[in-house]
């Protein structure tokens, strides 16, 4: 049973739930949410920051993925580490290049 799921249909859970973690609505692009989380940039110095995306993903786009470039960012793209692999949304979690670029990034 997912989150959300669990929260649905029940006043009170759903007041605890929203206390826990914001609706998935409140991370759109433009959201009051993440102009709030992001109005000090969305990186913090002292904190090292690896993301991994795939340009098969038909979820989220490539650019929605990844932060801003700077010295404590890795963005990485697992066809530029090998073009013949492909991980939609949810795969990408048992791709093995991602999954050896976390290794990496540990």
């Amino acid at each position: 049973m997912g989150h959300w799921n669990f929260c649905r249909g029940r006043r009170r859970r759903v007041s605890c739930c929203r206390q826990l973690s914001p609706p998935p609505s409140t991370g759109t692009k433009g959201s009051a949410y993440m102009q709030e989380i992001s109005r000090h940039g969305l990186t913090r110095p002292n904190v090292t920051y690896v993301t991994i995306s795939s340009r098969d993903d038909s979820v989220v786009a490539l650019n929605e993925t990844q932060l801003p470039p700077g010295p404590n960012v890795t963005n990485i793209v697992i066809q530029d580490l090998d073009p013949r692999t492909s991980a939609f949304h949810g795969a990408i979690t048992y791709n093995t290049v991602a999954l050896e670029s976390v290794l990496h990034a540990l």
